[in-house]
């Protein structure tokens, strides 16, 4: 656990520590810190003093942090009532932010945790009402961590879905409390990507059935601010008007957005091709452009020899399923579909009727 604090006024020296921790590649980095005193990478931050503007002394308390995380919500539904708390398995690193909650928002506090157990994890932060800002499973650059002075500067981060995993999401959450000796707050992590499950595919067509089936999204956002949580304007979009394997290889791995299905099994009432879970990052723009497509999941398959398409713009005009149209933040999109006649000649192509 890696930690510094600030406060105003004083100007500080600049720490590099360098270290290889047993993750995997993608969220490997170096750790750059700004600090007054000698950060051991072994040894969790213990209560320290910093010399603030006029000579003083600013005591820091340590502050036992208690991490929740939210589960994915389908549309309509209410937010769940708890949080799963033993999700620790989904976190390989966690960065904590404590800001002064006076209107400027000045840094005075910064952890770096490799910690998996919610024991381990405390910040060390002056006394006073503060604002705590954890980020999971993000690397950030140190060269960005170093310019970080209030919280508009974290507000500043962006994520790439294409540095994102399934596995170890990247999440965020933040929350008010009030520092001091014997305080302990407790925050609530969100991941930035949602799903979009087909829980079951069946194809019902007089004497025909699709071959060769398979399942992707489209217009995939691939960029969005960490701390974002509605509003989500895409920037960069992967997979636009079809399957890239240029965008593909960019993955963590292909499947996130793509899987293959094959033939299906045949039975009395048709073709069923089983189920599917993808992944993408929030999409909610107004209106559908060139630079900024809808995110669709589509059904590919050959029919007769011939491909066809069955592209369907997630929780978009009569597919919309509730609240905010467009993808949101950590939500559940959930499909049960039956292919009754052939499809398109495009996956950018939406002329199916609602369901």
């Amino acid at each position: 656990m890696l930690s510094f604090g600030r406060s105003p006024g004083v100007t500080l020296a600049l720490i590099i520590i360098t270290f290889t921790p047993a993750i995997s590649a993608g969220l490997c980095s170096i750790v750059s810190c700004s600090s007054d005193r000698s950060v051991s990478p072994d040894a969790p931050a213990a209560a320290v003093t910093i010399p603030q503007e006029g000579g003083r002394d600013v005591p820091l308390t340590d502050i036992p942090v208690t991490i929740h995380i939210r589960p994915p919500v389908s549309p309509g539904e209410p937010e769940p009532a708890a949080t799963r708390a033993g999700d620790w398995h989904l976190i390989r690193r966690l960065d904590l932010f404590v800001f002064d909650d006076d209107g400027i928002g000045t840094l005075d506090a910064y952890t770096r945790s490799y910690a998996y157990t919610p024991e381990a994890v405390t910040v060390s932060s002056a006394s006073g009402e503060k604002v705590l800002v954890a980020v999971a499973n993000h690397a950030f650059p140190d060269d960005f961590v170093t310019t970080i002075h209030n919280y508009e500067d974290l507000r500043r981060a962006v994520v790439c879905f294409t540095d994102d995993h399934p596995s170890w999401p990247v999440m965020s959450g933040e929350t008010a409390f009030t520092a001091g000796p014997g305080q302990g707050c407790s925050i609530t992590l969100e991941p930035m990507m949602s799903t979009v499950e087909i829980h079951s595919l069946r194809c019902r067509m007089e004497g025909q059935s699709l071959q060769n089936v398979k399942v992707y999204l489209t217009g995939v956002g691939n960029r969005a601010e960490v701390l974002r949580t509605e509003g989500f304007l895409p920037s960069e979009t992967l997979n636009n008007g079809g399957l890239s394997e240029t965008d593909l290889g960019r993955l963590a791995y292909s499947g996130m957005v793509y899987k293959y299905l094959g033939n299906g099994k045949t039975d009395g009432s048709g073709t069923s091709y089983g189920s599917a879970v993808l992944y993408c990052y929030p999409d909610e723009a107004e209106e559908e452009s060139f630079a900024s497509p809808y995110t669709r999941l589509v059904v590919e398959g050959t029919l007769d020899g011939q491909p066809c398409y069955y592209p369907i713009p997630v929780n978009r005009g009569r597919y919309e399923s509730g609240g905010t149209e467009g993808i949101g933040r950590n939500r559940r999109y959930v499909f049960d579909l039956t292919l009754t006649r052939p499809g398109t000649g495009s996956p950018d192509e939406d002329v199916l009727p609602g369901p």
